[in-house]
């Protein structure tokens, strides 16, 4: 999204041990993490699905879908519920961050095409990842 020439809002996460990100614009709730009905047969990375306000939505566990160790959840773990092509669906991650608003010449594309990491915004001696959700979601 572009706030105002030249930058975009993003919504900054923790999983891993790294700092990521989401565009606002793809980002739907944050959630505490409820209770979550399993699904057999569900790749390792799908934690199941969750009731939220009357829709049924597919839960992911960010760091299994990424191939990153195992996460820390505790009290500030929370499902960030991102739509992509349509369809919403919860990530878990370690903590949420802040919307934050980066300018423009900050970003860089990422130098590999088929990754879930769009590009990179280097701020605060931090590069902080940007998640592309409909890859995320979509790519196997």
């Amino acid at each position: 999204m572009n706030d105002s020439a030249g930058s975009r809002r993003m919504l900054t996460f923790y999983s891993g041990g790294g700092k990521y990100a989401f565009d606002i614009m793809s980002v739907r709730d944050i959630i505490e993490i409820p209770h979550i009905t399993r699904i057999p047969l569900a790749g390792g990375y799908i934690q199941g699905v969750i009731n939220l306000r009357g829709k049924v939505i597919p839960v992911m566990d960010f760091n299994k879908r990424l191939g990153l160790s195992a996460g820390a959840y505790n009290e500030k773990s929370c499902i960030i519920v991102v739509e992509a092509n349509g369809s919403g669906y919860g990530v878990i991650v370690e903590s949420a961050g802040d919307a934050v608003v980066y300018p423009e010449e900050r970003f860089a594309r990422s130098p590999v095409g088929d990754s879930f990491v769009s590009g990179y915004v280097d701020w605060d001696n931090e590069r902080i990842q940007l998640i592309d959700c409909v890859s995320l979601a979509e790519k196997e």
